[in-house]
């Protein structure tokens, strides 16, 4: 594993996470088409990349954060007020995410599909028309972690569990799933980005115990850690990029470039 190689899959990896784009889907493409390594003996840098994901939200949402640890600390006081919406966020995040524990069995298969370009790019073009139902549905009740339900927070989950495809973003699934039911579109978004936080610590702690049973070469460590840090740099900038654009109706720009992305990957795949 080259130092460049590692750093340009961190910036990628970083990047892509949180933008509705697919970050597996582009870590495929990227090491498939351009002959880059990674995965499989160099699942620690998977791993690392999505670790720097994970410390990047929680610097980013460290407000939403301290919150919701103080509103559980209110509630467990027995106070009916104060923080119980940052409460009630996180019971909903967590509600969102037990789904996933189903999917534990599955984590080889799903790392064995990220291989299949033909697959990943499907997955990428599905993930367009993912994005080009956003607009479609209506928000006029604008609910929001105040009055979002928890079965509606279960079916986000369960709609989540597909987004571990290589090809589908988390953040796209989760933030149409959550325009549908009728939240609004800025907590829709806050809801998806926060729901990764689990998820990807699930993903790198599950990545980084494969690596190390599977063995690791200590010469590739500190690219491994350059990795992480520009995955981190990355996310931060695409944190910011979807903060500003929470409240839009549309994200029709991610929809086609996902679209062309995918049919490129596609026939790029068959013909070489």
């Amino acid at each position: 594993m080259s130092v460049i190689d590692a750093i340009i899959q961190g910036i990628v990896g970083g990047i892509t996470e949180f933008l509705p784009v697919s970050a597996s889907g582009h870590m495929s493409v990227l090491r498939e088409l351009f002959n880059m390594s990674g995965g499989g003996e160099h699942l620690l840098l998977d791993g690392l990349v999505h670790m720097g994901a994970v410390i990047s939200m929680l610097l980013m949402f460290r407000g939403d954060i301290s919150a919701m640890r103080r509103g559980t600390s209110v509630m467990r006081s027995g106070s009916a007020k104060g923080g119980k919406a940052s409460a009630r966020l996180l019971l909903l995040i967590l509600c969102a995410s037990l789904p996933l524990l189903l999917t534990i069995p599955l984590g080889g298969y799903i790392i064995a599909l990220s291989s299949q370009t033909v697959f990943v790019g499907v997955m990428l073009i599905m993930n367009g028309l993912i994005l080009a139902l956003y607009p479609r549905f209506s928000v006029n009740d604008a609910r929001d972690e105040k009055s979002s339900s928890f079965p509606n927070a279960l079916a986000a989950g369960f709609c989540q569990c597909a987004a571990l495809l290589p090809g589908l973003s988390r953040t796209a699934v989760l933030m149409t799933a959550s325009v549908s039911v009728g939240n609004s579109r800025s907590y829709s978004v806050k809801f998806a980005l926060l729901c990764t936080i689990p998820a990807m610590l699930g993903m790198a702690i599950y990545e980084m115990i494969s690596a190390f049973s599977l063995g690791v070469d200590p010469a590739c460590i500190p690219a491994y850690i350059l990795g992480m840090v520009f995955s981190m740099l990355g996310s931060v900038l695409a944190i910011g990029i979807m903060r500003s654009l929470s409240k839009r109706k549309s994200f029709s720009v991610f929809s086609y470039y996902c679209s062309l992305l995918g049919a490129v990957t596609v026939i790029l795949s068959i013909i070489f």
